[in-house]
């Protein structure tokens, strides 16, 4: 189970102290098996993630529209361009969920993954909802419209205000999966620190989807410190 985990962690550094010697780190610790799903870095330090990360099988993900969500959708779209021009793998763009109190709320949350979607040019999108914002209700319709628009992932939170994941909120968004009859994967982000919150959430994973629902194509952990709590935990039980 532990290395199952490891494989769909997503090693993530979104500091502004981020350095190409910080990544370069990073990336190193990722190389380290079993290897994590992804590297999350800002799109400055893209190209610097994919050469340190050479031709091993893990992913470079950066982040759009990130964190407040309100760029212009022009803007999104040229930076999502943009980081896949990079040689982004996987794009993680901030939804508008500030605008979850207006009545076009979900048309417009459609239309704006739609067209995330088609600029990602095959790349992964995950969709970041910021749930620790919003109600459970706003949760649900933010998680249709993004289905809808062709999120790849629906992923709770940028880990930059006070609430992160919940599991109240990984269950709605499992939950309006299961409604819409959609294997969208999840990605759960935002205070992952330790290694039960990772079971925690992926018991939520199998009770929803099966065993066969832990895997990097369907379900993520956003997270920098929790590896290093992984790996001791692998080494633990090796030993024993």
């Amino acid at each position: 189970m532990i290395d199952t985990l490891i494989q769909c962690v997503d090693l993530t550094s979104l500091s502004e102290t981020d350095t190409s010697d910080s990544i370069k780190a990073l990336c190193k610790q990722a190389l380290t098996l079993p290897h994590v799903a992804a590297v999350c870095c800002f799109p400055q330090f893209v190209s610097c993630a994919k050469a340190a990360l050479g031709d091993s099988s893990i992913k470079v993900a950066t982040v759009v529209n990130f964190p407040s969500g309100i760029s212009s959708t022009e803007m999104v779209l040229a930076d999502t361009v943009h980081a896949v021009m990079l040689g982004a793998d996987e794009i993680d763009c901030v939804i508008p969920y500030r605008s979850l109190g207006q009545p076009s709320a979900a048309e417009l949350i459609q239309e704006f993954v739609a067209a995330v979607k088609v600029a990602c040019q095959g790349r992964t999108l995950k969709v970041i909802l910021e749930t620790g914002a919003l109600t459970n209700e706003q949760i649900q319709l933010a998680a249709r419209a993004s289905i809808a628009g062709g999120a790849d992932f629906l992923k709770t939170s940028t880990g930059k205000i006070e609430t992160g994941a919940t599991e109240q909120a990984v269950k709605s968004l499992l939950e309006t999966c299961e409604s819409e009859g959609s294997q969208t994967g999840i990605k759960v982000s935002g205070g992952i620190r330790t290694v039960d919150q990772a079971l925690l959430y992926s018991k939520l994973i199998q009770q929803f989807r099966g065993k066969s629902g832990l895997n990097p194509a369907q379900f993520r952990i956003g997270a920098s410190a929790l590896l290093c709590a992984l790996r001791s935990k692998l080494q633990a039980t090796v030993q024993t």
